[in-house]
């Protein structure tokens, strides 16, 4: 019996750079490593290269921009010979990363005859099923399109000796919590599988524990969450007051490459369109758009030729382009971890980024939990003088305010008359537990909250533990009450059954 284990010892630390050049790479993957530009190991590179080259399983723990991808693709494809046969497959959570990283894997393969190909949603199965009939030694892939292909026998598992999840938290954050057990149930057991994520929340670690053996865990700064070199600024605005302001900071700015973010995919479109009637080259991204257009947005946003750039969180950790120099955060991100991923986009790679993120006074929570998470305890700035005067700020902050006051006389209230009920409740409760606990209410009723319990996922015990315990408290008590009050009706809808 396979035992899982995550390995818990002590991290390597580096006294000075690794250089490639070290790492004993074959001579076609070093003039590929060269012409990439890659001289010295980031420091996830460096901790992660030497030990996947033993085929030791790894769970990497890093911040996006700090060079993960090259650092389970250099081992990859020092280790592999070209068979045709998939022997690698990278699971991403969007189209954009499986197409990005695919990228990186045509660029280091160069000279080694390895052929990499991405497989994703929103485009022809015909193409993607003709290159893997080609053949193909490495599948980059989102977890839709290749459960479809390993479900119709286009893409066969049996090969499989690499297994690279790419951005785990966010596939959970997406619900791929059983298309990944799916895929790595298939793959076979000798294979090495590599974990990568910006977060370790407690179901990804359950996860390495779950699928992988031994994992050797690896952290890069993880006492900071947001890179060193961006610079986070805070601006108070009312819902009204954000697009004079955005029009006023992007003109003080001047930013040469701008990354807004948005809560809705139909604010793209809005934003998109006051910014070009004001003059300024902007663009959208949505999931809303066809793959192709996305594709070709993504690549003149990367020569330059878009300067802004609108987007949901569904480029959030799609876009791996560098010189991004700035990016706003339009709408305040719903999730804290969130909030990280935004503006990881900027400063990658160690250069200087800026990011700015708009607070309404409803955001109060939002913002609380973010300052949590990052550590940040930066004031509000002042906007410059375009957007100096916001008439409806006052009257969105006093809105707010009463709202919270009366959460507050609610959640009194509420309290004051559970106290007054308590007794007379728990003394009813147990009669008529007592006198029907036997009854077919009081069997259908426990029968029914036990499923509703359980999340309907095939995973492994671990992981499907992990996932009942993020269950709301308490989950399926309405329905179990509700259910257990018909069985104290009479047959056919006859008058209730006294108690005895």
């Amino acid at each position: 019996m396979r035992a899982y284990v995550l390995d818990c010892r002590p991290l390597y630390e580096a006294t000075d750079k690794m250089k490639f050049t070290e790492l004993g790479l074959k001579p076609e993957l070093q003039a590929a490593v060269d012409t990439a530009g890659y001289v010295e190991c980031t420091p996830i590179q460096e901790q992660v290269i030497p030990v996947a080259l033993t085929g030791q399983d790894i769970t990497g723990m890093a911040q996006t921009g700090t060079g993960k991808t090259a650092a389970f693709l250099v081992p990859i494809l020092q280790m592999m010979e070209p068979t045709g046969q998939v022997q690698a497959l990278i699971v991403t959570p969007t189209r954009e990363l499986a197409i990005q990283v695919c990228g990186e894997a045509e660029k280091l393969s160069r000279g080694l005859k390895v052929r990499p190909t991405a497989i994703y949603g929103g485009t022809s199965i015909g193409h993607q099923r003709k290159e893997i009939f080609g053949g193909v030694d490495i599948v980059v892939g989102t977890p839709g399109r290749l459960i479809d292909f390993v479900k119709s026998a286009i893409l066969r598992m049996r090969y499989i000796k690499w297994l690279v999840l790419d951005e785990a938290d966010r596939m959970l954050d997406m619900g791929f919590i059983d298309d990944i057990d799916f895929l790595c149930r298939r793959a076979p057991l000798s294979r090495q599988t590599m974990l990568f994520s910006a977060t370790l929340p407690p179901l990804v670690v359950k996860i390495a524990q779950a699928y992988m053996m031994h994992s050797h865990a690896v952290s890069v700064s993880p006492s900071t969450v947001v890179a060193e070199g961006v610079r986070q600024s805070l601006y108070k605005v009312s819902e009204h007051g954000k697009m004079p302001l955005l029009l006023d900071l992007l003109r003080k700015e001047s930013p040469e490459r701008c990354l807004i973010f948005t809560a809705r995919r139909e604010s793209t479109g809005e934003i998109m369109r006051k910014l070009r009637e004001k003059g300024f080259e902007a663009a959208r991204l949505s999931s809303l758009q066809e793959q192709r257009h996305r594709e070709g947005i993504m690549d003149m946003f990367r020569r330059g030729e878009i300067h802004i750039l609108v987007a949901t969180d569904v480029a959030g950790r799609g876009i791996d382009i560098g010189g991004i120099t700035h990016v706003i955060n339009y709408d305040i991100p719903m999730e804290a971890d969130d909030y990280v991923h935004r503006i990881g986009r900027t400063a990658r790679a160690g250069a200087k980024g800026h990011a700015i993120t708009f607070v309404t006074p409803k955001d109060s929570k939002k913002l609380a939990q973010i300052r949590q998470l990052t550590g940040m305890a930066l004031p509000f700035e002042t906007p410059g003088d375009g957007a100096r005067q916001d008439p409806g700020l006052a009257r969105e902050e006093a809105e707010a305010e009463e709202r919270g006051a009366g959460d507050s006389r609610g959640r009194r209230r509420g309290s004051g008359r559970s106290r007054g009920r308590g007794s007379s409740h728990s003394t009813h409760a147990a009669s008529s537990s007592a006198g029907h606990g036997g009854g077919h209410g009081g069997g259908h009723g426990a029968g029914h909250g036990a499923a509703h319990a359980t999340p309907h996922t095939g995973a492994h015990p671990a992981v499907h533990a992990a996932v009942a315990s993020q269950q709301p408290e308490g989950g399926g008590t309405r329905k179990r009450r509700r259910r257990g009050g018909r069985g104290r009706r009479g047959r056919n809808g006859g008058p209730p059954v006294k108690p005895a």
